[in-house]
């Protein structure tokens, strides 16, 4: 039993490994493009912004994934995760803008919400993961809700005040 626990414990490790190789792929190719582009381009100075603005958004993206993999790596070798009480309005501000969704989903928040303690980079990246993978693979046509509220969380007998944080598509998982 426990070696069949490892072996699912190194294929769950090997999907990841895989699957942060694609997420950083996609960056590194709109550097690597760009830059070499850009490097012997001598057009329209409008266009040269343009590029180096695509460089620098890629750059961002991947800085972002390494953090994650960063903080993920702490975690792991039991580092204590830094929490702060985050307003969750400014916490769903972060995650629109990380991934593109600003315009793109709608926001309803619940007016008895409270701050909460939270990793706020940690929180908003989760969020903007999931609001992503909405906009990705729900249909075009359908909104993207976000509903925020409170919650009660039970932990050790105890309740704990806390946000629910909520993406609702129409898509088919």
């Amino acid at each position: 039993k426990a070696y069949d626990e490892l072996l699912a414990v190194d294929a769950m490790k090997d999907r990841f490994l895989a699957n942060v190789s694609h997420e950083m792929r996609s960056p590194l190719t709109v550097i690597i493009g760009a830059a070499t582009f850009l490097r012997d381009y001598e057009g329209d100075p409008a266009e040269r912004r343009e590029m180096a603005e695509g460089i620098l958004e890629s750059s961002q993206a991947l800085d972002r994934l390494v953090s994650g993999l960063l903080r993920v790596a702490r975690l792991d070798a039991g580092d204590d995760v830094a929490l702060e009480n985050v307003a969750p309005a400014d916490v769903v501000a972060e995650a629109l803008s990380v991934a593109g969704a600003e315009g793109r989903a709608s926001v309803r928040f619940d007016p008895r919400i409270a701050g909460c303690p939270a990793d706020p980079v940690r929180l908003a990246r989760a969020l903007a993961n999931l609001l992503d993978n909405a906009l990705k693979f729900g249909p075009a046509a359908e909104p993207v809700e976000l509903c925020v509220s409170p919650c009660v969380l039970k932990r050790s007998g105890a309740a704990i005040a806390g946000v629910a944080f909520v993406v609702l598509d129409r898509g088919p998982g």
